[in-house]
């Protein structure tokens, strides 16, 4: 009951005297939690580069910074129509082992505080990840933040309900109820 107490008092509604409530926090995935755009991007150009379509760092930035993955996909099969023989899944687990290489050659990409404020509000509200990225890449970085027991769902690329969640928490109608989304092996 503290911790509600603490982030009622964040909220307070300045000038107004009321309290914004929470019925769920929603993170997004990608620069909020986990540093990995800037990966994404680099195994993006080092993919392409190996299939002989070479771009600008300017395009692949453009192309995968805050893009969901089919939008990228699609982005790099209207440059490169020969690339469309592959389909989206495919080419999501051969790009996949580009940005595995990266990562494993960086620094980590957790960003700490964030992991704290998921952890801090988990404890008292339910915590949804929602994010443009295939749901297996969401829950990898799940459990590279040690979070699996403090998230109750994600939603990814594959997630036709993403918008639709993400829509029903932002315009206060009714709570999720028992949504059909398989994360992390728990449903709501």
């Amino acid at each position: 009951m503290r911790q509600r107490q603490k982030v009622q008092k964040v909220l307070r509604i300045v000038g107004t005297g009321r309290i914004m409530t929470l019925s769920a926090v929603i993170f997004d995935l990608d620069g909020t939690l986990v540093d990995t755009e800037l990966l994404w991007a680099e195994a993006m150009r080092d993919y392409l580069a190996d299939r002989g379509c070479i771009r600008s760092k300017s395009w692949i930035l453009d192309t995968v910074f805050g893009r969901s993955w089919l939008d990228i996909y699609h982005s790099i099969i209207g440059l490169h129509p020969a690339l469309a023989q592959v389909s989206p899944r495919d080419m999501a687990v051969d790009l996949r082992a580009y940005y595995i290489r990266l990562r494993e050659q960086g620094d980590g990409i957790v960003i700490a505080s964030s992991a704290r404020l998921l952890k801090d509000l988990a404890a008292t509200y339910p915590v949804i990840i929602v994010s443009g990225s295939p749901r297996a890449d969401i829950e990898e970085a799940v459990r590279l933040l040690e979070a699996e027991p403090h998230v109750r769902f994600v939603l990814g690329a594959e997630d036709t309900l993403r918008k639709t969640l993400t829509r029903r928490f932002s315009g206060g109608r009714a709570p999720l109820g028992r949504a059909s989304a398989r994360v992390l092996g728990r449903r709501l």
